[in-house]
């Protein structure tokens, strides 16, 4: 019997076992475990020392479990195109960074979600919609680092795009598809592919952004909103996609720009000039891209427009979530607030 194939089978059932472990968990301590289930999100992976209730206990238990499981499916898809894993320096820098942690909570709370929609095909493909992210996650997080950086790898790129096909098959097969839901699917992948046109084609030319629309920064993860809107399509809910999207596009922006601020400098070497490059357009011809990622983190009032600029985009996705009653997503958007809120706190200490 193949070992590799008996590794992934058997942390993956694991992966699943605990998946249907904090779904009954949280239906026997309510709504209220959600904001304890959601808790790591940006945050450092809990432990079973600092958990203070149940629910951070079963997250601090499976965040190990889901790390075997997160490999060794990418492992097999990896060994089934000839390739091998351990040469991807970007998936193991990723891993080693935490890079899927972000994915745990999010994954906790779709499940939650189909079920109070109702979807048991679903429920009983959990297998598939943990594969499924997954794969999604590693694939385009492969696919970016590799266009963004000067020497691309070929055969990961390729591999990238084996991966994303098998996210698309894996989703789809978790609930009963039809010719909409492959449309769906299809108009998502362009909005993706509509984003990363044109940032590629600015590279080393201008930005792809401008001050008037930050919520643009959002539109480069619209891929990872695709699980999401084909719950909302199944659930009968179709009509309220394009007001999530807007949700997400204003939701995800704030985490991005942090992202950019963070990566100045490798993103100037690769000529991406992201939005908090704004305003510097004549540095960026005169400096080099260390010298002008730390000129732009010194400028206080440049950083404090970012913040006001940030925090304008969670007041806004906040109104969005309520008007949407969209209860689960409430509790990442006081996450993800409370990080930027941190963030600006550090960068712009004296």
């Amino acid at each position: 019997m193949n070992q590799v194939r008996v590794i992934n089978e058997s942390s993956v059932d694991q992966a699943v076992q605990v998946l249907y472990q904090i779904l009954r968990l949280y239906k026997d301590m309510g709504p209220q475990s959600m904001a304890s289930l959601t808790k790591s999100y940006l945050a450092p992976a809990p432990t079973a020392e600092t958990a203070t209730d149940a629910a951070e206990g079963m997250m601090a238990h499976a965040f190990d479990i889901f790390d075997a499981a997160v490999y060794s499916t990418l492992q097999a898809v990896a060994d089934r195109q000839g390739f091998d894993l351990s040469e991807s320096k970007n998936l193991h820098r990723r891993m080693d960074e935490g890079y899927f942690h972000v994915a745990y909570p999010a994954i906790v709370m779709y499940m939650v979600w189909l079920d109070r929609e109702g979807q048991q095909k679903a429920i009983e493909n959990v297998e598939k919609i943990f594969r499924s992210t997954m794969l999604g996650v590693a694939g385009y997080m492969m696919l970016d680092s590799n266009l963004d950086e000067q020497e691309q790898n070929s055969p990961e790129i390729l591999l990238s795009l084996s991966f994303i096909q098998e996210h698309d098959r894996l989703l789809l097969e978790c609930f009963d598809s039809t010719m909409a839901d492959y449309a769906l699917l299809s108009r998502f992948k362009q909005l993706y592919l509509m984003a990363e046109i044109k940032e590629k084609r600015s590279r080393f030319v201008q930005s792809p952004y401008t001050f008037d629309h930050p919520e643009d920064c959002g539109y480069k993860a619209v891929h990872a909103y695709v699980p999401f809107a084909l719950l909302l399509q199944k659930s009968g809910k179709g009509e309220q996609i394009d007001d999530y999207l807007r949700f997400f596009y204003e939701w995800g922006a704030p985490l991005q720009i942090m992202d950019d601020i963070m990566d100045l400098e490798e993103d100037l070497k690769n000529g991406h000039y992201a939005y908090p490059t704004l305003g510097f357009e004549k540095e960026i011809a005169n400096r080099p891209p260390g010298e002008l990622a730390a000129l732009i983190r010194s400028d206080r009032e440049h950083l404090k427009r970012m913040q006001r600029i940030c925090q304008g985009l969670m007041d806004s996705s906040r109104k969005r979530c309520l008007q949407l009653k969209a209860d689960l997503f409430g509790y990442f958007v006081d996450l993800l607030e409370v990080r930027l809120a941190a963030f600006f706190s550090e960068m712009l200490k004296a």
